[in-house]
């Protein structure tokens, strides 16, 4: 049974600036393809949650490459999937900190 999807305040800012980057500095196609993946990945891993990439065991939190400049975080709470982050790929690690 599929998990049920959502996303937390931190994550839907990364992800609207993310694609109001695109919208300022690539093609329409770009912006399109991105939001379409960004769909495709997460029903699939509403679907399957254990095929993200264990990032925190301690924390349960795993993540699944959207492009290759970002990754989306996630965990699994009860019967939903909490997307926590959207982060680039190219900022420095530490920068990365959940709450």
């Amino acid at each position: 049974m599929a998990k049920e999807i959502k996303w937390i305040k931190t994550a839907e800012r990364n992800f609207a600036k993310t694609v109001e980057y695109l919208i300022n500095n690539w093609p329409a196609k770009v912006v399109t393809d991105f939001v379409t993946r960004t769909d495709q990945i997460l029903f699939l891993l509403a679907e399957h949650p254990d095929l993200g990439e264990m990032q925190d065991a301690k924390r349960s939190i795993r993540g699944m490459l959207l492009s290759p400049h970002n990754k989306l975080f996630y965990r699994i709470e009860n019967n939903r999937l909490i997307v926590l982050k959207i982060f680039d790929t190219r900022q420095n690690p530490l920068k990365l900190r959940f709450r």
